[in-house]
């Protein structure tokens, strides 16, 4: 997705903006959409990207 492209789910919802602004549950809905329409590539890159940026726990600092 293109910063200020917008794209209409089939549900009506419409999403806009850069990826990196949209909220967890927009990106879960492009993934899924993505995966209806067999674009599975694409669904799992944005399922991988919404892992690293909102579920992956963040590990404590190492001591010195």
């Amino acid at each position: 997705m293109k910063p200020h492209e917008s794209i209409t789910l089939d549900d009506g919802q419409v999403l806009s903006g850069a990826l990196k602004d949209l909220n967890h549950y927009e990106i879960l809905s492009l993934a899924n959409q993505l995966m209806r329409n067999n674009r599975k590539s694409e669904a799992q890159a944005l399922m991988g990207y919404q892992y690293t940026k909102f579920i992956k726990p963040k590990t404590p600092p190492r001591a010195a």
